[in-house]
């Protein structure tokens, strides 16, 4: 039954298995220098967007500060 929902199973054809056993070259990935840059740029991406989040997160704040700021300001003023 999965079988009917899976993607490669189009017309009723079942699609044959990639054979990679007879390649004489790894994948790119298992090549260790790529999979360091790989690494490497996967640590960039989580760390610009820890980078990213966080100053969204102090800028938010800082414009609450602001808003409240001249809230209050305004308020003392037409307290006078």
């Amino acid at each position: 039954m999965s079988e009917l929902f899976s993607p490669l199973f189009i017309d009723g054809v079942t699609p044959s298995p990639i054979d990679t056993a007879h390649a004489g070259h790894p994948s790119l990935v298992e090549l260790p220098g790529v999979r360091r840059v790989l690494d490497l740029a996967a640590l960039t991406m989580l760390s610009v967007a820890v980078a990213a989040t966080t100053s969204l997160t102090v800028a938010t704040l800082g414009l609450l500060c602001v808003i409240g700021a001249r809230a209050a300001l305004r308020r003392s003023l037409t307290d006078r």
